[in-house]
């Protein structure tokens, strides 16, 4: 991480790197924010990725609350729900205006309902939740989401440490049916203590902390899966919900980069790169480039939408100065093969592509990858390869 710590001898090894404890302060919240979590003036320790190694069946004590908040979603909610039952101790679900079978199909899945107007605010229904969870931990997950069958023991496992409050867990984007390869992977704090935090932001919701004592947050393997992009019209109706809430927001915090990117990325999602690009830009000017996590993601995201116009030249001087910025990042070295390869630089898109295939997976302080990484850039290599082949033989 790129902050100036305090010394403490609670710190532990994080990726290769001593991280100890230090305070956040308000410049740095948008790189927790893409790792899935925002604490102002709170002291934070992250210590090492975590993996479940089964070492007996001591009697489970701690309470998991499974947290949902839902509207409409009869054809999603069954499966969310029966992917938790294994692990949860309780379920709760907010209904936040529901016209069709959702509160049935909760009630069938031994759900406790509540009933919520919606208000055009995520933390508040989120709030609701909590409120009305028993739970010393709450699991937050979405509809549209499942957690890994495979995980119910990792689940049960992270909640029985006694000296860590919240969890980092990798939530699996799907783009395309029965298969990882084109997913992202972003890292949000999702497992956490109830009565430690609380919701804040009426759209893309972070989570601060509200206990006086310091919190220590961990890295996991907690996979989530998330469908939510597979349906066309549900990431239309997605984004232009979020349009208006975050444009309702701007009005009363016209500085904040953070609402600004995530406009972008709603524009993103409706196939309108112009409009994204001016959005990802003002994100880009508030930003504080220490942030690493958030910063990234604004560059990467005009890149993209630079090269979805064909404005190469400026795509072009945007990825170069990305991947001197952030060079363990194989991401923006395969976007920068991909924009070399469509600008007819088949030689430093090979270069580029190279990089990629032969790095390790993103740090988790960048907070989202693409899946399958090293075959899509293989593939690129091959691209190349090819053209430059033909480019010679024709020479």
């Amino acid at each position: 991480m790129d902050y100036a710590p305090r010394r403490s001898n609670r710190a532990r090894s994080f990726r290769g790197q001593d991280i100890d404890s230090f305070c956040l302060n308000d410049h740095h919240r948008y790189t927790l924010v893409f790792l899935g979590f925002c604490c102002r003036h709170s002291e934070i320790i992250f210590s090492n990725c975590i993996s479940y190694v089964e070492v007996g069946c001591p009697e489970i004590v701690t309470k998991l609350s499974v947290c949902v908040i839902a509207k409409d979603e009869e054809r999603n909610l069954g499966a969310c729900l029966n992917s938790v039952k294994q692990a949860a101790d309780e379920i709760i679900i907010v209904d936040t205006g529901s016209k069709d079978r959702t509160e049935k199909v909760a009630l069938h899945n031994g759900a406790k309902v509540f009933h919520q107007p919606w208000e055009n605010d995520f933390s508040l229904a989120r709030n609701v939740a909590l409120d009305k969870a028993s739970g010393e931990w709450v699991l937050q997950i979405d509809a549209d989401e499942r957690l890994y069958h495979e995980d119910v023991k990792l689940l049960r496992a992270l909640i029985e440490r006694p000296e860590v409050d919240m969890y980092f867990c990798q939530i699996i984007n799907l783009k395309r049916p029965r298969t990882l390869t084109g997913s992202t992977t972003n890292t949000y704090t999702r497992l956490f203590r109830r009565q430690a935090f609380r919701y804040e932001g009426i759209v893309h919701e972070q989570l601060v902390q509200v206990s006086a004592k310091p919190v220590k947050v961990e890295m996991s393997n907690l996979r989530i899966v998330h469908k939510g992009y597979l349906s066309s019209q549900a990431v239309v109706q997605k984004a232009n919900r979020n349009i208006n809430l975050l444009k309702e927001a701007l009005k009363e915090t016209p500085d904040d980069a953070l609402l600004y990117f995530t406009l972008g990325q709603a524009y993103g999602m409706l196939r309108q790169p112009n409009k994204a690009i001016d959005v990802y830009e003002q994100a880009e000017s508030l930003a504080d480039p220490l942030d690493v996590g958030f910063f990234s993601m604004v560059v990467i995201s005009k890149c993209a939408c630079l090269k979805q116009l064909n404005r190469l030249d400026e795509a072009v001087e945007g990825v170069e100065s990305a991947c001197q910025t952030f060079p363990d990042y194989p991401d923006i070295h395969f976007l920068a093969g991909e924009i070399y390869s469509q600008n007819g630089e088949w030689e430093k898109a090979l270069d580029s592509y190279n990089r990629c295939a032969h790095m390790p997976r993103a740090p988790y302080r960048y907070g989202k990858t693409l899946n399958g990484l090293d075959k899509l850039a293989q593939n690129g290599v091959k691209k190349c390869q090819q053209h430059i082949s033909q480019t010679r033989l024709n020479d």
